[in-house]
């Protein structure tokens, strides 16, 4: 099995202040988003990490303009990247990784924030489903039920749809639903994530979020 170190060091020093496209945080009022995000298509996976102003809806937090802020994965700054429009640190992975240790360290205090990361059980669309009729619905199964703190994203074509009960392996459409679904060959493809609460996490909390998103499957749609 493969692992991630994941790491993210920023000393106590951090000046709270504002910025057009983000501020700098203290320890207190950091709040972590952690990702592991696998694309079946590709092959290829994706460690991200994310930061806000008290929680996931605060203003997210600019750390790369701190000289005290360091984001490690695999516990290396290598091949490390920064979005520059959405503010967040990223490294990409050919294959699938699915563990992922997550260190979040201030180096100030030597206090280490350690969470793990898994991907979710695996998801495609049901070999059952090749095609459906506009005006009678449609019935979409896919692989592997929706577990505890799981939801699974439909999408066909530009449409989305998402089911959270618990046991669920499938989506049952209205005519009404797939209203907006366009006819002909069209790609339908299916999404789970996982969300749950970071074990270690300064003050603020943290959210470890994980995602396995299947291939495109060409359906027909009349």
């Amino acid at each position: 099995m493969k692992k991630i170190y994941f790491a993210f060091l920023v000393s106590l020093g951090l000046v709270s202040c504002s910025s057009e496209s983000g501020i700098h945080g203290e320890r207190e009022t950091t709040f972590a988003l952690y990702k592991l995000i696998y694309q079946a298509s590709g092959n290829t996976t994706r460690a991200q990490a994310e930061f806000y102003e008290f929680n996931e809806n605060g203003r997210k937090l600019n750390l790369q303009r701190s000289a005290s802020a360091e984001v490690r994965f695999k516990n290396s700054t290598q091949d490390v990247k920064f979005n520059d429009n959405s503010l967040y640190f990223y490294r990409d992975f050919k294959g699938k990784e699915i563990g992922v240790s997550v260190y979040f360290e201030y180096v100030a205090k030597t206090q280490a924030y350690v969470n793990t990361l898994s991907l979710p059980t695996s998801i495609g669309i049901g070999t059952s489903f090749n095609s459906f009729v506009k005006a009678n619905g449609a019935t979409v199964p896919f692989t592997g039920a929706v577990a505890a703190n799981e939801k699974v994203v439909l999408k066909i074509a530009d449409a989305t749809f998402e089911n959270a009960t618990l046991g669920s392996a499938e989506f049952v459409l209205s005519a009404q639903d797939v209203a907006a679904v366009p006819v002909g060959n069209v790609p339908v493809s299916v999404t789970r994530i996982k969300r749950v609460a970071a074990a270690e996490a300064t003050p603020a909390g943290g959210i470890l979020q994980t995602e396995y998103h299947s291939g495109d499957k060409i359906i027909t749609v009349q």
